[in-house]
């Protein structure tokens, strides 16, 4: 079987790179956050919501993983309000 290249831009960015998903616990760690929070910031009637939070995709009965992506862009969400306060 033949290894696929990854095109690479110039300015860095990988254009066909293959998704990834990350769970919960590791979610939590790249956050700071306990796990049990990383369901609160999910949950529409939780206090704690936040609207931007990722949304966990299912992949199995009772598996539910992420898109590393959106994480990175929860992340940069973040770092965008804070600099705007």
């Amino acid at each position: 079987m033949a290894l696929k290249a990854i095109p690479i831009q110039p300015d860095g960015a990988v254009t066909d790179a293959p998704l990834k998903l990350i769970r919960r616990a590791e979610l939590a760690n790249m956050l700071g956050i306990s796990r049990s929070m990383t369901y609160l910031k999910g949950k529409p009637d939780s206090r704690y919501f936040d609207p931007l939070f990722p949304v966990p995709i299912r992949i199995g009965v009772r598996m539910r993983c992420f898109f590393l992506s959106d994480v990175k862009k929860y992340l940069d969400a973040l770092a965008q309000q804070r600099l705007a306060t």
